[in-house]
Parts: structure tokens; C-alpha cells; sequence
């Protein structure tokens, strides 16, 4: 404004010949663009102090309390997309709205005090018109902004499910089942489709925008030949200068140009970062997991017990568990079995407070558990969960994530309680190989051998009670006998009390000293395992199915006395029970193999390794498999199982060998006709399968046929499951919904 004034005035001088007074002028206007100049390096250096100042904080601030969510506040998809909005570059929107509001301050100062001395200078009417017309620019740049971030809103949606349809398309654990079933056109065009709407979403809110700007522009117009109409006059009747129009007419001019492309962008970084401010302040409110005073102190575990304890998942109706009553007492060996989804899972969750009942009691050494801080229930409970992360760091680092040189000792003790010991001597680095094929030198393992690793990570915590999801899900029987037989051990030796979750009850029943039977989230049986199976035999109970084989001889044979547990209990009651050996008087005809039959699947002489220096998986494979026949491949963790099914579905190519599949090389085949009415498999892990938001979704991208759907899921068991996410479901539920 003060550069307007004296270049006013400098005019005035030069036309009228007073060169001494236009030097003085001219030297006063070059301070003030010096001065400009000046300030505009000031405002440079506030800016990046800003930034300096403000980027920590907001990551201090906002990732503290991300961590500090409750876990069920992390399950919910409006709180999903509001915390992709705040955590997309917050810092830089926010910096945006600081700025703008300085450079709004700034340009309300100089163009306010330009539009007074309009108003001295024209006649009166020109006052209310430039009112309306100003008016009109913040409503058109408010009303942007205000549509940009509302798109921003709908468009995160959009994007979140177009980055997981991505996500499936590029990632390679996921790979083998895009491949095998062919689903990659598929998923290519959820993620095209998702990605189109994210995209008409945003180019609608830019129209508004391009409305906006081009409504401005003819504002600007209107405003500047107005000011010229309005100052023309004054400078013909020798009211006004030639310096001032001159001067005036320029500014506004320029202040047009500002008003069309300065104020809108301006007004729309205000209010989108107002916007982002409402999202950061619905996180900052959001309830934390609170601190007790005492969160310090060392717990020692006592006891453990569920008063009358029921719960639902947030935003889902179905009770997980009903009524729900146990105690667990220190120094024991506790086994919780019962079928898929009956709630086993459920209850390690609300045991570690990730999840509150929603009515009953849990009670830690006979108080509360919510006296007790989350940290400290934390450092007392050690959990290896069903669905473990896998990090693609070092072995090491998996086993004790963030762990410094000093723990090495404990860590290699923990590998070798978990039998790490055969895997570690594969890995070419040994303890420091790292994982996956993230690095260069990246090693895959097999899911046993992946469970063994999540098992050290478990003996790495000094926790009196540890509590194991179904961990015995991916190991061979081998395996899964040694690392029950390493949890007894740990049990009567060091006093560590053990819960367990387990479906496979004929491995961990002679463990354990205490059953709790479950069957749609409630306790139908509580006692020790011997008389467990007595208890569900005389209710006829279908989970007497799940006894060991030994418990289902005893009772189904009219058994007395003491209920034999194990093989060995099982041979030592029937020499008791038959002194004399029993003549066996007739046996069930056995099934002839088809020797002669076509041939539907034949390996000859594979030979497979991953890597070129790396050791052979298959090392000379072969196998005919006759139409018509069930075939089972077993062995132990890492002996190539998985390998061979990827080699019989050309996922993996042998250097060496042939595969046919119905008489024909499978390289031969197309991707369409080999995985349509000739081939499927059911992969390891089910999740991969999954793409849309509820099971019946999934069903119908296979089928139409609504018949097809309701009989195959009534073979299944997930008739019950349809309209839930397949993600919601546990593990079991997962493999037959897969299946």
C-alpha cells in the first residue's frame, strides 16, 4: 500500500517536472521494495522454522496417540479413514493452512487499506458494489474448498479399496493363489473400478473448484473495469491525478488477479485444513488405554478368572461368548478346545484388555483387571496368537524385535527351546538371515518353520503365564509332539502356568490339568481331561468326536475304571481288560488300489530349488496319482510339501523333470483351461482368497447360481457366516469358507 502511495506521488512529480522531489520519490520506492524483498526472506525463514517446530510435534503427538487406540477403535472404517486422512502428509496441510492464513492476513491489510482509499478517491456508490463483488470471492473459494475435502472424504474409501485390490495384484504371498486361480483379470478390475470412482469423485469436487476460479475470474473483470469507470471521471473534472488513477487502476488490477487466483487458494487451504483439524480433534478424543499410577510395579501372576462373562464385536450382533465362567490358578496346564468360532480366540483378546466385555467380571489375582494398566498385564501374559506377524528383519530381530547386542545370549537360548536349531543351520547367515524377499539376500521359509520362529519370540518373554492360540496349526505331528512335550517341560519345571487353545485335543489332552470344553461361546465342560470324556460321552455330546482315540475306545467300548489318556495307558487297560489275547474273528474288507487305472496326475523325477545357490527342495520327486483316488503328502516341516503342490499347478517350474496333469505336460495348459474344471487346490492360507467385504460376496464372484451357493455352503458349514467379513472369522471358519 505504502509502495502504491509513493508510486502515486512519484508519477505526480515526474509529470509536473519536479525531477529533485521524483529522485527523492524514486529512492524512498526502491527502500520499499528492498524492504519487501526483505520481508519476503523473513517469511521464508519463519516458514521453515515453522516446519521445523511443527513436524516433530505432530508426529510426537499423533503417532503417541495412534498407539494409544483401544484395538476395537482400529476395527472401525470411519476411524480407518480418518486416520489415512491425518497421518497423508498432516503436517503439510497444516503448514499450508499457517501459511495461507499469514499470506490472508497480509493481503487483507494491504487490499483493505487500497479499498479505502478507493472509496476517498470514487464516487459513493462504488462502496457497496466492491462489498458484493468481495462477497461473492470468498463464497465461490469456501464453497471449493469445502467439496474438495468432502471428495477427499469419499475418495478415501474409494482409494482404501482400490489400494487393497493392489495390494493382492502385487503382493507376492498372494501370488500363488492369483496365479492358480486365475483371479487376476478379476481383481484388476475391482481395483480399475475402484480407482475410476475414486477419480470421478475427485473430478467432480475439481469442477466445483473450476467453477469457482473461472466465477472469480469474471468478478475480477467486473471489479477492474469498474474501479477505471469509477476513477475516470474524478481525473477529468481535476478531482483526482493523473498519479493516482495511474497507480489505483494498477493495483486493483493486480489485486484482481489476486482475488482470482491468490484468495480461492488461499480460502481452500483454510478450509481444508479446518476440515483435517475436525478429523485430528475426533482422533485426539477418541479414549486412550489409560495409565494407573502403579503401571510400574511388577505383577505376579496368582490367578485368573471369567465371572459371568459376555461379549459381541463392535458393529455385529451375534454373542461370541455367553456367560462365560472359568478359573485358571498358577502352576498349571490349562487346555481350551472346542470347535471353529466358538469363541477361543475371543477370550485370549479380552484376556490382554484388547476388548472389554460387555457384562460380567475379569479378575486378576481376585481383582478387577481394569485396576491394572494394560502395560503391566502386557509384560505378565506372554502370547503367541494364531495369526502371528512375520517381519521381514533378521531372525534374530523377529524372535526379539527392537532387542539390542546385549540380548543375544537370551535369544539363542529361545531359538533353542523352540527347536530353531535344523532351520538356522539352512539359512545362509544363520541368526542374521534376513526374512522374505524384501532385501536382496532375503530367504523364504516354510509356515512350520515361520510357527517355530513365532514360538522363540514367545520363550523370549519373561511372562509367568503364557497363553498359545492353536500353535500347533502349521506344524507336522513330528513337530507339534516335541514343541508340547518342550510346553510340559516348561510347565512342571519352571512353575509357568500355561493356556492353551487347541481343536487337535488328542495331542494336548495327557498335557494338560485342567479341559475347558466350549461350544457356541459357552462352557459346556470344565474338568480335569479324564473326566471330560466321561462327562460329554453320557450327554452324548458331538464334541466327544474330538477325544483322543483312547478315550473313544474306553467309553464306546463299555470301559470301567480309570479312562486311559494316552497309547500307552490305552495298551495297559486292554492287557488288564484281556488277560487272555483275543482272537480276532473278522476284519472290515480293505478298499483295492487302483493300479491299473488313467492316470491323473503324474511327477517324474522333479528337481526344484528357489535360488540358484540355494539347496534343492525337490530332489527327485515322483509320484502317478490315479483318477478317482485320495492321495495324501505328508512329511515334515520344510521337506517340500507345499513346493510340490506349487510345481503340480506350474507355479514353481522344475529345472529338471516333467509334470502332467490328465496325460498333458502342465506348461502346456493355458492359465483359463488348466484352473477351470481341471485343477484347484486350496491354499495354506486362506486369506488370500478374499477380496470382498462379506463371504457371500466371495461365493457370487464364483457363482450366480444361488442354488449352488446356499448347497455348497450348507456341505461347508458356513451358512451362518455368509454375511459376515471373511476377515471377521476364525481360522477354521476361514478354511471353509476357503474351501
Amino acid at each position: 500500500f505504502l509502495t502504491m502511495l509513493v508510486s502515486a506521488r512519484f508519477i505526480d512529480l515526474v509529470l509536473n517536472q519536479r525531477m529533485e522531489e521524483a529522485i527523492r520519490d524514486a529512492c524512498l520506492l526502491g527502500a520499499l521494495i528492498l524492504c519487501q524483498r526483505l520481508g519476503g526472506n523473513l517469511d521464508t525463514w519463519m516458514r521453515i522454522h515453522q516446519r521445523k517446530v511443527l513436524f516433530p510435534y505432530l508426529d510426537e503427538r499423533m503417532i503417541g496417540k495412534i498407539s494409544r487406540i483401544p484395538y476395537g477403535f482400529l476395527e472401525n472404517t470411519e476411524i480407518q479413514d480418518a486416520l489415512e486422512r491425518v497421518s497423508k502428509d498432516p503436517e503439510e496441510v497444516l503448514n499450508g493452512v499457517l501459511e495461507s492464513g499469514f499470506s490472508m492476513v497480509c493481503f487483507l491489510i494491504s487490499n483493505g487499506c487500497l479499498v479505502v482509499w478507493l472509496i476517498t478517491q470514487a464516487p459513493v456508490w462504488i462502496s457497496p458494489v466492491i462489498v458484493v463483488l468481495l462477497v461473492g470471492f470468498g463464497f465461490f473459494a469456501v464453497k471449493g474448498g469445502q467439496k474438495q475435502y468432502e471428495a477427499k472424504k469419499e475418495v478415501t474409501l474409494g482409494k482404501r479399496k482400490a489400494a487393497y485390490a493392489e495390494e493382492i495384484l502385487g503382493n507376492r504371498d498372494a501370488a500363488n493363489e492369483r496365479v492358480l486361480f486365475g483371479f487376476g483379470d478379476w481383481v484388476n478390475g475391482i481395483f480399475l473400478k475402484e480407482r475410476q470412482i475414486a477419480r470421478l469423485r475427485e473430478r467432480k469436487a475439481r469442477r466445483w473448484w473450476f467453477i469457482g476460479m473461472n466465477m472469480g475470474g469474471f468478478l475480477a473483470i467486473a471489479l477492474s473495469i469498474l474501479v477505471i469507470f469509477a476513477l475516470i471521471f474524478p481525473v477529468v473534472q481535476g478531482n483526482t491525478s493523473v498519479g493516482v488513477f495511474v497507480s489505483l487502476v494498477t493495483s486493483f488490477m493486480a489485486m484482481a488477479q489476486n482475488l482470482t487466483w491468490q484468495l480461492p487458494g488461499m480460502l481452500k487451504e483454510m478450509e481444508q485444513g479446518r476440515q483435517l483439524l475436525g478429523d485430528m480433534k475426533r482422533i485426539l478424543e477418541l479414549p486412550e488405554y489409560e495409565e494407573k499410577p502403579d503401571s510400574s510395579a511388577v505383577l505376579s501372576f496368582e490367578s485368573l478368572e471369567f465371572s459371568h462373562v459376555s461379549f459381541h464385536y463392535p458393529n455385529t450382533e451375534a454373542m461370541v461368548l455367553k456367560d462365560m465362567c472359568f478359573r485358571i490358578e498358577k502352576g498349571h496346564h490349562y487346555a481350551f478346545v472346542g470347535r471353529n468360532g466358538c469363541g477361543k480366540s475371543t477370550i485370549v483378546k479380552l484376556i490382554l484388555r484388547l476388548y472389554e466385555p460387555d457384562s460380567g467380571e475379569i479378575l486378576l489375582n481376585g481383582e478387577k483387571i481394569e485396576t491394572f494398566s494394560r502395560e503391566q498385564i502386557w509384560k505378565l501374559f506372554g502370547v503367541l496368537f494364531q495369526d502371528y506377524a512375520k517381519y521381514p528383519v533378521s531372525v534374530a530381530d523377529n524372535i526379539a524385535p527392537g532387542a539390542d547386542a546385549g540380548q543375544r545370549a537370551k535369544i539363542a537360548k529361545a531359538a533353542e527351546t523352540s527347536e530353531l536349531d535344523n532351520v538356522l543351520e539352512k539359512l545362509p547367515q544363520g541368526m542374521d538371515t534376513v526374512l522374505g524377499k524384501i532385501a536382496e539376500d532375503g530367504v523364504d521359509v516354510s509356515g512350520g518353520e515361520w510357527q517355530r520362529i513365532a514360538m522363540a519370540r514367545l520363550y523370549y518373554q519373561d511372562a509367568e503365564l503364557k497363553i498359545l492360540d492353536e500353535p500347533t496349526a502349521q506344524l507336522d505331528p513330528i513337530a507339534a509332539s516335541d514343541f508340547l512335550n518342550t510346553l510340559r517341560k516348561i510347565n512342571a519345571e519352571l512353575g509357568t502356568t500355561i493356556l492353551i487353545t487347541e481343536h487337535r485335543v488328542e495331542d494336548i489332552f495327557p498335557y494338560a490339568d485342567r479341559a475347558v470344553v466350549m461350544d457356541g461361546g459357552r462352557v459346556i465342560a470344565n474338568d480335569t481331561p479324564r473326566n471330560i470324556g466321561k462327562r460329554l460321552w453320557e450327554e452324548k455330546n458331538d464334541m466327544f468326536t474330538a477325544m483322543p482315540t483312547p478315550v473313544r475306545v474306553f467309553y464306546g467300548s463299555g470301559g470301567t475304571g480309570a479312562c486311559p489318556l494316552t497309547v500307552r495307558e490305552g495298551r495297559n487297560w486292554l492287557s488288564d481288560a484281556f488277560p487272555t489275547q483275543p482272537e480276532i474273528t473278522e476284519l472290515p474288507a480293505q478298499p483295492q488300489a487302483e493300479e491299473d487305472g488313467e492316470i491323473a496326475l503324474s511327477l517324474r523325477e522333479l528337481w526344484f530349488r528357489y535360488e540358484k545357490n540355494s539347496p534343492d527342495i525337490l530332489r527327485g520327486a515322483s509320484v502317478e496319482v490315479i483318477k478317482g483316488s485320495l492321495h495324501a503328502i505328508v512329511g515334515g516341516n520344510g521337506a517340500g510339501k507345499s513346493t510340490t503342490l506349487k510345481a503340480v499347478c506350474g507355479i514353481c517350474r522344475p529345472y529338471r523333470g516333467k509334470v502332467k496333469v490328465l496325460g498333458k505336460p502342465v506348461e502346456k495348459y493355458k492359465q483359463q483351461e488348466l484352473f477351470h474344471g481341471c485343477l484347484a487346490m486350496l491354499p495354506q492360507d486362506p486369506k488370500s482368497l478374499f477380496v470382498r467385504k462379506t463371504v457371500l460376496e466371495d461365493l457370487q464372484e464364483m457363482t450366480q447360481n444361488e442354488q449352488d451357493i446356499r448347497e455348497t455352503a450348507e456341505i461347508c458349514q458356513i451358512t451362518s457366516l455368509l454375511k459376515s467379513h471373511p476377515y471377521d472369522l476364525s481360522g477354521g471358519e476361514q478354511q471353509r469358507a476357503a474351501l
